[in-house]
């Protein structure tokens, strides 16, 4: 049993990182795939064990890991052709309900296998609660070490194929030695071979990742094809256009002097003497061009996507510019350099996920307000058009934009057009006759083309700049840290694309009421459980839900914290995981081991005195402690998940070991998913951070309450 649950927590959580990692790629980058996907997979494991749990159903585990092992590289490579179901547009972006079905469908295989395996794995030993609490344990020694060794190799070292198809070669060598032993005669040359094929995939993975890309995006020579640790990059050419494609999305055009011009010149407009300017995002694509031709201008770009500079230096070889890899909060939060910028270009992209939505936050602007030279600026250009009608659902977007502005710099000014412009600063003067703005920029030696007296002259009018003003003065809400609304709003704008989107996105974003349900939920399932039997032991079902509830609420609350306070850095990510797969499979073994009394009691509380001081200290934790914090945070957080895990088998198992294998696990995971969509996905952006951790409280509270009643 140890062997094949170590060889099951490894292939799960492996294929579980995999899949994700490629669906956000493949849809377009946004993190509310990540929530639709996760509960999907956790809902199909919690089917197949469940399923796989009952008396008449058996399989063996060595042929549901082949299957397994075989089906990811499969799966891998169909996510990645996904979109072209809907579409052959480059960058076309894939409707939200679309794209969950795709999440949901992609997953369910591997998911449904892995479930199964669960209790496969249990029908081959010994039947009773310790069985369960031992494969449980081993499951989660190699669901760290697979959370550790994937993080660090995807991106970094391997693609994200090669990798998948190096777990299914382990997987498949795993078996052979889990299910007869380790026979050296027979198992050294399967393992020689294995590590050969390891190899030979790492050698071919770019050259198939190229060929696949090539397939979705047909009507352009794709140059180069790659994943970083952060996204799936492609370089495209079809005649002299070059496109650079992140996550399946158009990050960059060339030639489009129209947008280099609108990133990078505005700005000048106020402050032509401007020398040292950084910009967060790319510069490839024209804006260097520009730089270059601008007299004394000294260009840093900070970006986190090493592997690209180097990328991009073939198609402009002679712009010279200062580099730095790194992750722009964690960049602006170090002071960045001794330097100090008169101009700092933010261009974060997409608003729909918690990266980029997290550089229009207060703790970034500040962070970014001490890297500014006295007078100044801070410029953030958006893609959101207000030249000549201005929706509700834009106006909500620029407005939570422009008073987050407002709450960190002492002037903002917004420029209306096809690009909506925001301009902040402490001293720089914004309220210059429009003569004077061209004026200015005459004073450049590169001469515009398009940000002229012309262009300008109707872009600023009087009556588009009130109009514009007045729209963003609807609304006095923020983006910040404990209530990032870009996302939802992001979210809103976007599902206009479809119908059937905007309904959805409409009903559970705008309609709230339905919010009331959730807690009437969890209150029936509570009752439910308790009135089952007479001696109440199915409360233990719903001591399941709340550790699964409770675990990866509780385990994303500090992912998405820790992201937007340090940046997102994924070595330290890695280790996060691993630390809490390994917390969680200790503390239900050692409880179990134990016998000491109500364990639910003791595990219930620790994880509420947890979640209560998170939400007291987690504000004011120093950077360089921020790594710490979080280790401490979330091992204990799941050595109290564990705990909670064990004290429920105890309570459901032990006097009828007899029950389906499956069920106690699929309730858990049933709560998982829960955890995987609600409470980040769609509650924070929406009662804030605080009220969230209030809820976790009161969900533990009740949970304790009903144990002392159920003793």
């Amino acid at each position: 049993m140890n062997r094949q649950g170590l060889l099951l927590g490894f292939f799960s959580t492996g294929a579980q990182v995999l899949l994700l990692r490629e669906l956000v790629s493949s849809l377009n980058g946004s993190e509310l795939f990540i929530g639709t996907a996760l509960f999907g997979w956790l809902i199909a494991v919690a089917t197949g064990a469940y399923l796989g749990g009952r008396a008449n159903v058996n399989a063996k585990p060595i042929a549901l890991f082949g299957m397994g092992a075989l089906l990811l590289p499969a799966l891998i490579i169909a996510t990645r052709l996904s979109p072209l179901l809907v579409t052959s547009v480059v960058g076309e972006i894939i409707p939200f309900s679309t794209a969950a079905i795709i999440s949901i469908v992609v997953t369910l295989p591997v998911g449904l296998l892995s479930g199964w395996l669960f209790t496969a794995i249990l029908k081959d030993h010994r039947a009773d609660a310790g069985s369960i609490m031992r494969l449980y344990f081993v499951e989660g020694i190699g669901a760290g070490v697979a959370g550790i060794v994937i993080t660090l190799l995807v991106g970094a070292v391997l693609s994200t194929l090669a990798v998948a198809v190096t777990m299914a070669l382990v997987v498949l060598v795993g078996i052979v030695v889990a299910s007869k032993g380790w026979r050296p005669a027979r198992d050294v040359p399967i393992v020689t071979v294995a590590l050969t094929a390891v190899v030979v995939a790492a050698i071919l993975a770019p050259r198939v990742d190229k060929a696949i890309d090539g397939i979705k995006y047909e009507s352009y020579q794709v140059v180069s094809s790659f994943d970083t640790p952060y996204s799936h990059q492609a370089i495209l050419i079809r005649d002299s256009t070059v496109v650079l494609v992140t996550d399946n999305t158009i990050e960059a055009v060339e030639p489009d002097l129209l947008t280099a011009e609108n990133l990078l010149l505005p700005p000048f407009a106020y402050t032509p003497q401007a020398k040292a300017v950084l910009v967060i995002g790319r510069t490839e694509f024209g804006i260097e061009q520009l730089a270059g031709k601008l007299a004394n201008v000294e260009l840093t770009i900070v970006d986190p996507r090493g592997v690209l500079f180097s990328e991009m230096d073939v198609s402009s070889p002679d712009i010279k510019v200062t580099r730095v890899t790194d992750d722009p909060l964690a960049f602006v939060l170090r002071g960045g350099s001794e330097h100090r910028y008169d101009i700092i270009v933010v261009n974060p992209g997409d608003f729909g996920s918690f990266r980029g939505s997290r550089l229009v936050t207060e703790r970034f602007l500040n962070a970014a307000r001490q890297l500014l030279s006295p007078d100044g600026i801070l410029y953030l250009p958006t893609q959101y058009d207000s030249d000549r009608y201005i929706t509700n659902r834009e106006a909500k977007l620029l407005a939570a934009i422009y008073n987050t502005l407002r709450s960190t710099f002492q002037q903002v000014e917004i420029w209306p057009g096809n690009m909506t412009e925001f301009f902040a600063s402490d001293a720089a003067t914004f309220g210059i006759p429009y003569d004077s703005l061209i004026s200015n920029l005459s004073k450049l030696t590169y001469l515009p083309q398009y940000i002229n007296d012309n262009y300008l002259f109707d872009r600023l009018s009087d009556f588009k700049k009130t109009r514009l003003l007045g729209s963003v003065g609807r609304s006095s809400e923020i983006n910040s840290q404990n209530r990032p609304v870009l996302t939802h709003y992001q979210t809103l704008y976007r599902a206009k694309l479809s119908n059937l989107d905007d309904r959805i996105a409409s009903l559970v974003l705008e309609k709230r009421w339905w919010y009331v349900a959730v807690p009437i939920l969890i209150f029936a399932l509570l009752v439910a459980t308790i009135s089952r039997d007479r001696r109440r032991r199915s409360y233990g079902l719903f001591l399941y839900f709340v550790a699964g509830l409770s675990s990866l609420s509780l385990e994303m609350i500090s992912f998405y914290v820790y992201q937007t306070q340090a940046g997102s850095l994924y070595s330290e990510m890695a280790v996060l995981i691993g630390v809490f797969m390994f917390g969680l499979s200790a503390g239900a073994y050692v409880t179990y081991r134990t016998t000491a009394k109500h364990a639910d009691v003791c595990a219930l509380l620790m994880l509420s005195a947890a979640t209560l001081f998170f939400a007291a200290t987690y504000q004011i934790v120093p950077t360089a402690m921020l790594l710490t914090y979080h280790l401490l945070f979330l091992p204990t957080v799941a050595l109290a998940t564990g705990s909670l895990f064990a004290a429920a088998t105890r309570r459901y198992y032990e006097l009828n070991p007899g029950r389906n294998r499956g069920a106690g696990y699929a309730f858990e995971l049933v709560g998982s998913a829960v955890g995987a969509i609600l409470p980040t996905i769609v509650f924070l952006p929406t009662i804030g951070l605080t009220w969230l951790l209030v809820s976790m409280l009161l969900i533990l509270s009740s949970a304790i309450a009903e144990c002392l009643l159920t003793l």
